[in-house]
């Protein structure tokens, strides 16, 4: 058998590993399925995981179980404050569970407003109009038409003024609630388990309601 045929199509002998096996390798579980690391995700979060290891070690395998929670893990150890996270909206703002319920809040720790209403209307915003101050933005040629209405639309933090989002519409065009995550949703339908703020204030025993019965019993008894 010639050295091409004992190799395999590759070239490579029985027993050798190619670097792309032993990447593959390294990031399975314990049932042989592959996953990504800890660290793979926390580059991926910062956007410096390098392309090659993007392309031959992340992009090829599904999606683990457990990445969404590890990426939430590192999130959460990010941030100074203590509500769990429960999805982020984008780089610096995420949808938390505090104890007056789920609210948008940002890196720094500013709460905008409730999850189901638009927290662009309680942030700061800078509104570009004139050619002047888009073409501070846009390199000449680049930007808006003289004959258009245009607005470039900046919102920022009131806590830390970061930027947190740019809108790039029509004057007059309404501030649009650009995402509402149906979060119950994705953990009970896609991860199989209650969101944290539920876990923490209810307590289920084969779909019966703990919580609540254990309130019914003493309203029970109070009236003996």
């Amino acid at each position: 058998m010639s050295d091409a045929g004992a190799g395999g199509a590759g070239g490579v002998d029985e027993g050798e590993a190619s670097e792309g096996d032993a990447t593959h390798a390294a990031g399975t579980d314990g049932a042989g399925r592959s996953g990504t690391d800890r660290e793979q995700i926390a580059k991926l979060i910062d956007g410096t995981l390098p392309w090659s290891e993007l392309r031959n070690d992340v992009l090829p395998d599904p999606k683990d179980p457990q990445r969404f929670e590890t990426t939430r893990a590192i999130l959460e150890e990010r941030v100074d404050w203590d509500e769990p996270i429960l999805v982020p909206l984008n780089e610096k703002l995420y949808v938390v569970g505090t104890d007056g319920g789920r609210a948008v809040k940002c890196e720094c720790g500013h709460e905008f407003c409730p999850a189901d209403e638009n927290w662009k209307e309680s942030a700061r915003v800078r509104v570009r109009e004139d050619e002047e101050e888009v073409g501070e933005i846009y390199p000449e040629g680049m930007g808006q038409n003289s004959d258009w209405t245009f607005q470039l639309r900046e919102w920022f933090c009131p806590g830390c003024f970061a930027q947190l989002d740019v809108d790039a519409v029509p004057a007059g065009y309404p501030v649009l609630h650009a995402f509402e995550p149906d979060i119950d949703a994705f953990y009970e339908g896609w991860l199989g388990r209650p969101a944290p703020d539920r876990e923490e204030a209810v307590e289920t025993d084969g779909g019966r309601d703990v919580e609540s019965e254990v309130d019914r019993t003493e309203d029970t008894e109070g009236a003996r």
